[in-house]
């Protein structure tokens, strides 16, 4: 009769297997919660970025259309960047009609960062007044993430400049602004009024 030998694994063995399978998981756990983290992270500094975009986007469409002479008119005839309390704003008085007149109305920017509509960069198609206090169109939110906004109207110059600063969630305690998981994007841009005469 013959000997049958049997194969075993010994338990140095069986406990270097699991070992290395074990190390095998971690990794491969580690560089999906890694990737995951990094498409998060990159998925809200896009948005944040996108929220930049809109606000140059519609304020260099309808402030270029500010119109108007300081120096036949007045001071802060044409734009102006103080405030409407509680809010930072921008007015600007616009050729809506496009017709290259002074004959149309005033339009705003306003946003602030408490209160119910705090973080929104909010719109006015039409002030009833130079002070924009109250808004004949309502007021249109333009975005809702912005964490800091400054227009800058340079009086006597058909400039404006706007700093914007938007994050993933402006309101977030947990996590502020500029943190990993709330990404900050910030842009300064300038406007031109070019119907605006400097002399």
């Amino acid at each position: 009769m013959s000997k049958i030998k049997k194969r075993a694994f010994t338990l140095v063995e069986l406990l270097l297997a699991l070992a290395l399978a074990g190390v095998v998981i971690i990794g491969f756990t580690s560089l999906d919660t890694f990737g995951r983290y990094q498409v998060m992270t990159t998925d809200r500094l896009a948005k944040a970025q996108n929220e930049l975009t809109l606000v140059a986007d519609h304020m260099s469409k309808q402030v270029s259309k500010g119109i108007g002479n300081e120096v036949l008119f007045g001071i802060r005839t044409v734009a102006r960047s103080d405030p409407i309390i509680p809010y930072v704003a921008l007015r600007v008085y616009a050729d809506t009609n496009n017709n290259g007149i002074r004959d149309d109305v005033w339009i705003a920017y306003r946003w602030r960062d408490a209160g119910p509509d705090a973080y929104q960069v909010q719109y006015c198609a039409q002030c009833q007044n130079a002070n924009c206090n109250n808004c004949n169109t309502g007021w249109q939110v333009i975005s809702g993430n912005v964490s800091f906004f400054q227009p800058t109207y340079f009086t006597g110059d058909n400039f404006v400049e706007v700093t914007v600063e938007a994050c993933w969630d402006p309101g977030n305690a947990t996590y502020p602004c500029g943190e990993p998981r709330n990404p900050r994007a910030e842009a300064t841009f300038g406007i031109k009024m070019p119907s605006v005469s400097l002399n």
